[in-house]
């Protein structure tokens, strides 16, 4: 995605099509810097799927559909039950 390389570009006053892969970026940024750059591993108990807070969840269309149908519902009825307990009041 072309707007992740603005923040690089304007950094080092560079265009990214310039570099022929990642590699090469690696290295012009560690002449730049004047030092090896370290691989951390930046994982975390929250992102230990490879960078994903939450799981990543292959849902089909009808499951999706279901899922938001039951959510309507579920607001309708909290709805329907504030009504009565506002009626109670008055």
């Amino acid at each position: 995605m072309e707007s992740k390389t603005i923040v690089f570009e304007e950094m080092y006053n560079v265009s990214i099509d310039d570099f022929e892969d990642t590699i090469a970026v690696d290295k012009f940024i560690e002449s730049k810097i004047g030092r090896p750059l370290k691989v951390t591993d930046s994982r975390t108990p929250l992102t230990m799927r490879g960078g994903n807070v939450f799981p990543v969840v292959n849902r089909s269309r009808e499951d999706l559909e279901a899922s938001t149908d039951r959510s309507f519902e579920a607001v309708k009825a909290q709805s329907e039950r504030l009504k009565k307990a506002e009626k109670k009041r008055v």
